[in-house]
């Protein structure tokens, strides 16, 4: 099944949506929870920038245990992003 993510709400310009890597090895597949957050409880996170390009059939992303197709230049960063024994929110 695809990912598709729920538009924010009407306090749009308070909330913003942070991706939870979870811990996993370099070669596992890449797993991840996509959650909304009021601008006011952030505390801080990592910020990753990305400019969409051709989508590779591989690799893919599990958000929120769904697929979701991403390019082979994000697909090895997140790789290197993602922690071994510990969750990384960007």
């Amino acid at each position: 099944m695809d990912y598709i993510y729920n538009l924010l709400g009407l306090a749009a310009a308070e909330e913003i949506r942070l991706v939870s890597f979870l811990p996993g090895e370099f070669n596992d597949a890449i797993r991840c929870k996509i959650e909304k957050f009021s601008l006011k409880n952030i505390l801080g996170h990592m910020k990753l920038s990305h400019i969409p390009g051709a989508v590779a059939t591989i690799p893919q992303i599990l958000p929120n245990d769904c697929t979701h197709d991403v390019t082979q230049n994000l697909g090895v960063a997140l790789r290197h992003l993602r922690l071994r024994e510990k969750v990384r929110r960007i």
